[in-house]
């Protein structure tokens, strides 16, 4: 379990502890050789584990003593510019005290329900988070009202108002351009009280992430994000769902020496997990939801030096549980299912299929040609997992015959069977055209499949247009810039 202790202020007051768990489903994963293309047999369990983390719980916004106030009115004339250094008493709005990002301010409310003023201007979108503490003896609240620019009244926004002495306030929002004020009210009693007041706009977008279930949710594509830490205590949490099971990666990079963890997973089917030879930062989600979170451990902060935190989907899986083996390529992108007799098969999670046909007749005076050549998918029955024969990731670059017109990608090349023959070249002519006569069946093909729809790109071997025919231009390129898949059984 990961203890995180936050210092919020310079004096010492008690604060409480949040305990956020989450509990995920174990997967038990099988090494893979990234050496070879051998398939593997069974060995170590490969598991992710969530993180209970205790925090110092600091709930936001809770108000139990409604603001109960009256009108109140700031107008310009009788507004005096005080700063924290000023021995001025800012019990009246029109005496508020002027705070920026990061500072500290330790008062004393003198009798009960005396209302001590501060104010803060934005001039963007921002992220504001203030921290109050006090004695054990006093029940102070936080206010936060918008002066209205025209009317100069201020309309009450929102607060954070516990019941109970000694209880720490935490006020946190994004708020628009304008000029703020807030209160803090002796609710009950007497005695000290310290606030810390933080504003930031980088991350504004993102917030309020604080805690799980205010997660900055996204879809799992090609994300990025860059963030900040912006209080002591501050704690930005990140979410995502799939509904398919799904190869990503992530990247993190901090120079505050932020940490970068796994909280935990909901959803019954919900699991993470490594694959052995991909390295520690690609993962397998099954369906469900994923939580991560960025935080400091020694209590580190800023408003202005951003964390990076990108996530990326390499690809969908088909969820099949037959499917037990996996051929992955990172670098194109890919990742071929199928299981030990080859029988099933999947790129991306997209059934693989080679349906083909082309058939042309001319019929002239001199001469007649005729040609059928079709792929019968539904013949089609295992794919080679042969160690000659393995699926490989390829870059198709072009082709002037091709069954699909893709621009150039990252492609699946692979070798399929049928139990009788089902790929059929049955080209015949006569006359001057009879150099193009070439009849044969054949009981195995080999293809390039298009891995973002499972359907085919080009027959790469045999091919009658490429390998055979006399006349005429016909060129097929085919890349091979990949390293062969990592599998994983």
């Amino acid at each position: 379990m990961l203890i995180m202790k936050k210092k919020v202020l310079s004096f010492t007051l008690s604060s409480l502890v949040l305990l956020v768990s989450f509990f995920s489903n174990r997967l038990t994963v099988v090494a893979a050789n990234s050496e070879t293309n051998d398939l593997v047999k069974p060995g170590e369990a490969v598991l992710v584990e969530d993180i209970g983390m205790e925090l110092d719980e600091i709930e936001e916004n809770i108000v139990e003593h409604p603001y109960g106030g009256g009108e109140l009115s700031v107008p310009p004339k009788k507004r005096i510019m005080a700063k924290r250094e000023m021995a001025i008493s800012n019990t009246d709005p029109n005496y508020a005290i002027f705070v920026t990002n990061e500072d500290v301010d330790q008062r004393e409310i003198e009798s009960p329900g005396e209302m001590r003023w501060y104010r803060f201007s934005l001039e963007q979108t921002s992220k504001v988070s203030i921290l109050l503490q006090m004695v054990d003896s006093l029940d102070a609240d936080i206010y936060v009202f918008k002066l209205n620019e025209e009317t100069y009244q201020l309309e009450y926004l929102e607060g954070c108002a516990r019941g109970g002495v000694g209880e720490l306030e935490y006020y946190t929002s994004v708020l628009n351009q304008g000029i703020y004020f807030f209160a803090i009210n002796g609710y009950e009693s007497t005695g000290l009280y310290a606030f810390a007041f933080f504003q930031s706009t980088l991350d504004s977008n993102w917030e309020i992430n604080d805690k799980a279930s205010l997660a900055t949710n996204f879809e799992i594509g090609d994300n990025t994000f860059a963030g900040i830490l912006d209080t002591p205590s501050d704690i930005d949490f990140y979410k995502f769902s799939v509904t398919k099971p799904t190869l990503f990666n992530y990247t993190f990079l901090s120079e505050n020496g932020y940490s970068f963890v796994y909280v935990g997973s909901q959803g019954d089917e919900s699991g993470l997990f490594t694959i052995a030879g991909l390295g520690d930062n690609y993962k397998v989600a099954k369906p469900g939801t994923y939580y991560y979170a960025v935080y400091s451990e020694n209590g580190a902060y800023s408003s202005e030096n951003a964390y990076s935190l990108k996530f990326q989907k390499v690809s969908s899986l088909s969820g099949d549980s037959r499917a037990n083996i996996w051929g992955i390529s990172t670098e194109a992108g890919i990742v071929f299912e199928t299981n030990e007799t080859g029988t099933i098969y999947y790129v991306n999670g997209n059934n693989i299929d080679i349906s083909y046909l082309y058939s042309q007749e001319i019929n002239s005076s001199v001469g007649n040609q005729s040609y059928y050549i079709t792929i019968q998918n539904s013949l089609v029955n295992r794919v080679d997992l042969s160690q000659s024969g393995l699926p490989r990731p390829v870059f198709y670059h072009s082709s002037t015959r091709p069954a699909m017109d893709v621009n150039k990608k990252p492609a699946l090349k692979l070798t399929l069977y049928g139990e009788h023959d089902m790929y059929l070249v049955h080209c015949k002519c006569d006359g001057p055209f009879s150099m193009n006569n070439y009849w044969i069946d054949f009981g195995a093909v080999t293809v390039i499949v298009d891995p973002d729809t499972g359907k085919l790109i080009e027959i790469s071997d045999f091919n009658y247009f490429y390998d055979f025919a006399p006349v005429g231009t016909n060129t097929i390129t085919v890349l091979y810039p990949y390293r062969d898949f990592i599998w994983v059984q």
